[in-house]
Order: C-alpha cells, then structure tokens, then sequence
C-alpha cells in the first residue's frame, strides 16, 4: 500500500533517476529541505526535492507515449492503454485536468491538490501542451472547447430563413441561430444565456464563408456586409423572378393571340372550302 511519505520520494523513483535496480536502494528519507538516500554500496547522499517532484512529472509524461487517446465530448475523453486492455475516462476543466484513474486519486490524496496522471499527459499532448502550466496559463481548455465545434460543425446541415436567421439540423435535432453584432445567438443550452459561439455558431460561420483562427474577427468586421450581401441577393432574385414572371405573362399572351389568329384562318378557309362546294353554286 502506498504512503504518503514514499509516494514521490520513493525508491523506485531513485532506481529510475539513477539507472539502477531497486533492490539497491536501501533507504529514501524526506527531510525538511532535502531527501537523504542511501545506495547500496556508496556513500549517503542528499539530494534536492525539485529533482524527485521533477522525475514525478516526467516520468508519467513519459509512460503517456504509449496510450491512445479517443475524445468523447467537447471536454471529455477516453484514454486506452492497447497493451493492457485498460481505458479511463479524463475530463479538462480550465485548471485541471482530472481522471478516474487510481494515480490521480492519489495526488489528490498524499499532495493535496490535482496533479497529472499519464493519462492526463496524454490529453495534454494531444491538445499541443506538455505541462499543465502552459494549459492553464495559454487557456487551452476554451481554445480545446472551439476547436471541438469547429471540427464537428462542418458536417451539419445548414439552411438560411433571412437575413438574420438559421435553421441548423444536429443528430436528428434543429436548432435556430440567430445573427448578432459580435456572436451568433443559438437555442442550444450552450450558448443560450452566455455571449459565445456554440458547435451549430460555427456550422453558421463556416456556411457564410468564415474559417481559420480569425474567422470570429472576421464576422464581426463583416457583419453588415453579411445582411446588406443577403438583402440585395433576395432584391436580385425578387427582381430577376419578376422579370421572368413579366416574361412568362408575355409568352403566354402572345401563343393565345397566335392562337386565335391561328383558329380566325382556319375558320376563314372552311368557310371558302364550304362556298366552293356548295350544291348552290
């Protein structure tokens, strides 16, 4: 059973920063501003606490290379060991990053505030981080969130009511965006009640033509564009519908005047034919 005293200043944690079998740690003490280890064989030595919280981290960094990483949700993600059959559930939180897994529990436990898991160094790799610090100082737990939507945004169905509005179909759901100045109000409980661009405001934006990392800058330089664009193509086709409308009237006028004119002449003939043949004449 682990102890809180040997959970980062243990033995095996010496063997592995000095390349030895663990068997020939005899002893491994944290004092108040060291840890006094004994290597069987040499002499005493005291070594620097920053060395062990250092081998801590990068040592779980390091057994991150080999689990598979699947994400299950804008914020969750499972993590699978393929050797071992084993698979957690890690969820990122804008300071943490927390996971099921019996390690974490343990940081929680015997340091006293969340740590990094290997399965939490593998979600962080694969958001483009090593350290938990730059997650938490880069804000990488919204840009994760925007990244989510705007992957899966693309393959939703879009539809323009107006100049304004959207219909949105998501896994057999619809949801109506609506066009503002600096975001795009939606239905969804995502961005109901807080300013911000959800999965289906990203659907939009790439729909109008928005995409790469400045296309929220863009729609709110374009904005008006976007609905003065929108009004004159409907005055266009309103315009064009007309014409062909007025057009339509024209030929439908012109084949009955063709026609009568084509019914006149024949009427005029069978009247000639009948004279000439009359038993009278």
């Amino acid at each position: 059973m682990i102890q809180a005293e040997d959970y980062v200043y243990s033995k095996s944690a010496v063997a592995r920063m000095m390349n030895i079998a663990s068997f020939l740690v005899v002893r491994v003490e944290k004092w108040a501003n060291c840890a006094f280890v004994i290597i069987k064989g040499k002499r005493p030595r005291f070594w620097k606490k920053f060395d062990f919280l250092l081998h801590f981290a990068d040592w779980r960094r390091s057994q991150s290379k080999e689990l598979v990483v699947d994400r299950l949700m804008p914020d969750v993600f499972a993590v699978i060991n393929e050797k071992k059959k084993s698979k957690y559930v890690v969820k990122i939180k804008p300071d943490a990053i927390v996971c099921t897994c019996e390690d974490y529990k343990n940081q929680v436990k015997f340091l006293g505030k969340p740590g990094v898991c290997k399965h939490g160094y593998a979600v962080l790799k694969s958001l483009g981080v090593n350290k938990l610090s730059e997650y938490i100082k880069d804000n990488i737990y919204q840009q994760a969130l925007e990244n989510f939507n705007k992957e899966k945004s693309t393959s939703l169905k879009i539809e323009r009511s107006d100049a304004y509005s959207f219909k949105v179909e998501s896994n057999g759901n619809t949801y109506y965006s609506d066009l503002r100045p600096d975001f795009i109000k939606c239905s969804c409980k995502d961005s109901r009640n807080v300013q911000k661009f959800c999965i289906h405001g990203y659907a939009v934006l790439s729909y109008l033509g928005f995409n790469g990392n400045q296309q929220i800058k863009n729609y709110k330089l374009d904005f008006e564009w976007i609905v003065k664009d929108y009004e004159l193509e409907e005055e266009a086709k309103q315009l064009n519908q007309a014409m062909n409308d007025e057009g339509e009237e024209l030929d439908r006028l012109r084949a009955e005047r063709e026609a009568i004119e084509a019914a006149r002449l024949t009427e005029e003939q069978d009247a000639m034919d009948c004279l000439f043949t009359a038993q009278s004449w």
